[in-house]
């Protein structure tokens, strides 16, 4: 079967998944996660939005959408109280590198990714010229550049970001940015 396609409320069984960032070393030791199947875009239980938008991090998209992770009812919580998922292009990219990472063949990683896509709540955010120069004048490790490129875009857009990497959180509450939850 492939990856979660809609959501959480889908729920059967799937490929292997792993653990989102600051986790992902588990992930290439072997330790495997499961996948739920297709769901409807923007919930199909009933749950209420409680509407806003934020910047979603990548481990919220692989904590919700990988169905074994133990904070997965935790991002379920987040990103179905957004009502926009303002999701920047490096946290696609991110999020195709993870699923390779954990042996998800092309199939899954691409259903995946189209499944994320054509979420009513997601909107894709490019990144700028801005958001780069802004990250290369901030980054001070090159593990955190991508994490530094999706605070850039929560800065520009003057949004919170959405997370639950403990180092990302850090990192925006330091410089201003909100952080959900």
């Amino acid at each position: 079967m492939g990856p979660l396609q809609g959501g959480p409320e889908a729920g059967g069984p799937g490929p292997a998944g792993g653990p989102p960032r600051g986790d992902q070393d588990n992930a290439r030791r072997g330790e495997r996660a499961q996948v739920g199947e297709a769901g409807q875009p923007g919930g199909g239980r009933g749950v209420r939005r409680r509407g806003g938008e934020a910047v979603v991090d990548t481990n919220l998209l692989i904590y919700y959408f990988f169905e074994d992770q133990e904070r997965r009812g935790e991002a379920i919580r987040v990103l179905e109280g957004l009502e926009i998922w303002v999701v920047p292009a490096v946290v696609l990219m991110e999020l195709a590198w993870f699923c390779r990472g954990i042996g998800l063949g092309w199939r899954e990683t691409r259903d995946l990714m189209v499944s994320v896509l054509m979420r009513e709540e997601v909107k894709v955010e490019p990144l700028t010229e801005e958001d780069f120069l802004e990250a290369l004048s901030t980054c001070g490790d090159p593990l955190e550049f991508e994490d530094e490129l999706i605070l850039a875009v929560a800065e520009r857009l003057g949004l919170p970001v959405a997370t639950l990497d403990s180092e990302l959180r850090e990192r925006a509450s330091s410089r201003g940015v909100p952080v959900l939850p």
